[in-house]
């Protein structure tokens, strides 16, 4: 069990807090609990009303595969299994690519300008992450103390700026927790994490403090912040959006040991005249049905089946903000693996939070 955890851990999306994890037979399959709870885009069950779905399967159908991929399945709407192939893959988001947006609405009057604007000095952000991998194992929530400073005060030639990210101080909100505990912990602080974003304000080609890598389970836990980080410096629109404005963004990240490609539907709840309140849904699609399991890891090779990664969001993006002032996240992630060595499928589960919020 403690390795199936491992590599839960090692496969699931970013605040993690309850857990379930067990074998089943061969022969069983979790494609109908799937389909209840997250209807692929595009597929008959998909309810009409769904703008991301409807988005998502316009997106995949006017961006086919290159002639001679070798891929002879149905282009034209996301993987019902929730895997994608890589040709696929790099069709929507290539790799080390910035993320794209394309505008379904521009909403109603009035409107206001959430354009990204660049970061012109450092600013401080705090980010709760919790973990629970089940039987009593995982993390309490987490608390990070981020400063955020630009390489420079402009973008270069191609509109690209670099934020050099750093973890000025790790808590805990829970009493009682093991000294132990609260010094490995102590040992991410200083970390630094490098990324670039884009002129629409995506954020991309994260890069990670190496030394803090070598410790696997402080290694994962700094890849979630890197998450958090992605999930904050969100792309903007360039037109002004008023009340039912509506957009996705496409975009490919590499979560903890697994690719993933990643599409985001936000609408605009409300506007005032300095921010908008968003509401955010989100599908994820694992690239490829290999994984790569951590070195030394005893146990037989997985390989995923079916995966159903969603979660929704509220946030808030100021007129003046180079990134979200605010947003809490839930998430929830299924997978279906097999196992190399014939002996069943392990069905992984999980569900959870983060909260992320600009210092003022």
């Amino acid at each position: 069990m403690a390795y199936e955890k491992r590599v839960l851990l090692a496969t699931a999306v970013v605040g993690i807090l309850s857990v379930s994890c067990h074998s089943e037979s061969a022969d069983q399959s979790s494609t109908q609990e799937s389909s209840e709870h997250s209807s692929p885009a595009g597929s008959a069950s998909a309810r009409p009303q769904d703008k991301l779905a409807r988005a998502l399967a316009s997106a995949i159908s006017t961006d086919k595969l290159k002639p001679g991929s070798g891929s002879s399945k149905d282009d034209s709407a996301p993987p019902a299994d929730g895997v994608m192939d890589a040709a696929k893959a790099e069709a929507q988001a290539a790799a080390h690519s910035p993320p794209k947006i394309a505008v379904g609405s521009t909403g109603s009057e009035p409107r206001i300008a959430l354009a990204h604007r660049s970061q012109t000095a450092i600013s401080r952000a705090n980010l709760q992450i919790a973990v629970d991998l089940g039987g009593g194992q995982g993390l309490p929530p987490v608390d990070f103390k981020l400063e955020l400073k630009p390489g420079a005060t402009k973008p270069d030639a191609k509109g690209i700026q670099v934020i050099n990210a750093r973890i000025a101080g790790v808590g805990l909100a829970l009493p009682n927790v093991p000294e132990e505990f609260k010094t490995q912990l102590r040992k991410l602080q200083g970390s630094k994490i490098n990324y670039r974003v884009t002129e629409n304000g995506g954020a991309f080609d994260f890069v990670q403090d190496s030394g803090k890598s070598k410790n696997q389970e402080l290694g994962d836990l700094l890849e979630m912040v890197v998450q958090g980080l992605a999930d904050a410096n969100m792309a903007m629109p360039n037109d002004s959006v008023g009340a039912g404005a509506y957009w996705m963004t496409t975009s490919r990240r590499k979560l903890l040991g697994l690719d993933w490609v990643v599409y985001d539907m936000v609408m605009v709840k409300q506007v005032t005249d300095k921010d908008a309140t968003l509401e955010i849904t989100s599908r994820r699609y694992v690239v490829g049905r290999e994984i790569d399991l951590p070195p030394g890891t005893q146990g037989p090779k997985l390989s995923v089946r079916e995966a159903v990664a969603s979660g929704t969001s509220q946030a808030t993006a100021t007129v003046q903000g180079s990134l979200l002032s605010r947003y809490e996240r839930t998430q929830s992630v299924k997978l279906l693996l097999e196992a190399s060595d014939n002996s069943g499928q392990r069905m992984m589960q999980a569900g959870g939070q983060m909260k992320f919020e600009l210092g003022r």
